[in-house]
């Protein structure tokens, strides 16, 4: 919270400034356009998809992942200049909430988590792996209890961008029908792909994969598989020695053949629970950013769960 009112106060000294010089700007801005400013990268995609060329949508995080970011200065100067915010919501993305309530954040706002079912998680990974689903009448949790990783839920993806295109149309009500033709298209895609999953993944010889951190609780709760993380929900730093030892035990009781990494954590730790299990290592996306591969390869949300699809099935298939 300190670091919040400072950061108030430096953008408030930057706004100060600003009204002086109204001319200190980028004359390659197109001010005209509608300015989106999105919280993460699947966010980021899915309102491309829905908006296409119509607005100017840009991702705050840039390339940043999804666990312990927080916007600077310069962030804050361009999220009071936009004309809508699209975010996970307070329970997934609760660094946001001070920035709404002390006006930082002055255009309309897009949670899109309204009419999904969170996870909720426990601080403690490696003992149960399972999660819980939020109940509407259940306040007992403080922001950040909830798994973030909505968006790897096909079913969700489904709900974020009907949020995304509801929140379009509100503030552009003139190319209101493209957004509905847009998402009427993506969502088919969604769909057609949830249908792949579903199909690929309802008779598994295992029901268990082996992750780098716990993000797939979302896409475990659609096809009935369970994860184990070698991190937690939040990746808040590298397991202990007696954590990676149960994983190691977990991993030969369950005799996986597979322990997935993942392109944005160090693949270290991993690796040597591969090589002491005897696995193969393989990569399993949980798309909070891309890699400067991904972005070589013009990869994207749909392509790269594609890709997870084919890893996941290969893994319970073992």
């Amino acid at each position: 919270m300190k670091k919040i009112i400072l950061l108030t106060l430096v953008i408030a000294l930057i706004l100060m400034v600003g009204c002086t010089n109204k001319n200190f700007q980028d004359s390659n801005i197109n001010d005209e356009k509608i300015k989106v400013y999105v919280s993460n990268y699947p966010l980021y995609d899915f309102t491309i998809n829905i908006a296409s060329d119509l607005v100017e949508v840009i991702n705050i995080r840039q390339n940043s992942g999804v666990h312990g970011w927080e916007p600077s200065a310069k962030d804050l100067t361009n999220l009071k200049e936009g004309d809508l915010f699209i975010y996970g919501g307070n329970e997934v993305e609760s660094w946001a909430e001070d920035l709404i309530e002390s006006e930082i954040i002055t255009g309309k706002i897009v949670d899109v988590s309204d009419g999904i079912g969170l996870l909720v998680h426990t601080h403690e990974h490696n003992d149960d792996h399972e999660h819980d689903e939020h109940e509407d009448d259940d306040h007992g949790h403080d922001h950040g209890d909830f798994d973030p990783h909505i968006w790897l839920s096909l079913k969700n993806a489904q709900i974020i961008t009907a949020n995304i295109s509801k929140g379009l149309m509100e503030i552009d009500p003139n190319n209101k029908s493209s957004y509905e033709d847009n998402l009427k298209r993506y969502n088919e895609q969604l769909k057609n792909l949830d249908i792949e999953y579903s199909d690929k993944l309802s008779n598994t010889v295992n029901d268990s994969i082996i992750v780098s951190h716990e993000a797939y609780g979302y896409l475990g709760r659609d096809y009935n598989f369970k994860q184990v993380g070698i991190e937690g929900v939040l990746a808040e730093g590298e397991p202990s020695v007696s954590q990676i030892d149960n994983i190691i035990k977990i991993s030969k009781d369950l005799n996986v053949k597979t322990i997935f990494y993942e392109d944005t954590i160090s693949p270290k730790v991993a690796n040597l629970i591969a090589e002491e299990v005897g696995a193969k290592l393989e990569l399993l996306s949980p798309i909070e950013t891309l890699s400067s591969e991904q972005e070589a390869n013009n990869e994207d949300y749909l392509s790269i769960m594609r890709t997870n699809l084919e890893g996941i099935y290969k893994a319970l298939n073992e």
